[in-house]
């Protein structure tokens, strides 16, 4: 288990101090991509990010096409070890 960032915490809306492997934070966050429809609908192993994700990707100006596997870089700044 890992900690999350405040960014992070509100963005899974979990209570302050929770903690998640980066698994399940993985999880989170491609739930919530098709729960968005934000998967591109020809190829549904790439997604657009919208503005809540670029914030907490760290994505400035126009977010391209990603990847689910580039999640885990970008969700990793938002863990710290205990």
């Amino acid at each position: 288990k890992m900690a999350l960032s405040k960014d992070l915490q509100k963005f899974l809306a979990v209570d302050k101090g929770t903690t998640l492997t980066k698994a399940e934070v993985m999880k989170s966050v491609s739930n919530y991509i098709k729960e968005k429809n934000l998967q591109i609908q020809e190829d549904k192993r790439k997604f657009l990010p919208n503005k809540e994700l670029s914030k907490i990707f760290g994505i400035k100006g126009k977010a391209s096409n990603m990847t689910f596997v580039e999640i885990n870089k970008h969700v990793s700044q938002h863990l710290s070890s205990l």
